[in-house]
């Protein structure tokens, strides 16, 4: 598990942003935008204020999981 840039291929959506990477081989991870993403949706009243909250500890358990895994 690091953090890294993707620069290739253009079309990626994350592509030049910082993403967490190695948690699992499919999925980078692109904080900023999942941040955001939730963030909006709290202000328009279509999330529980907690959302973030939640987010972290999903991600908090994920990134336990790579530790002991040695990511």
């Amino acid at each position: 598990m690091n953090w890294g840039v993707v620069f290739k291929p253009k079309s990626y959506i994350s592509v030049n942003r910082p993403v967490i990477t190695g948690l699992t081989k499919e999925t980078d991870v692109d904080v900023i935008r999942i941040t955001s993403n939730k963030m909006f949706a709290v202000l328009k009243g279509q999330h529980n204020p907690n959302a973030l909250f939640d987010i972290y500890l999903h991600g908090k358990s994920l990134f336990e999981i790579a530790d002991r895994k040695g990511l």
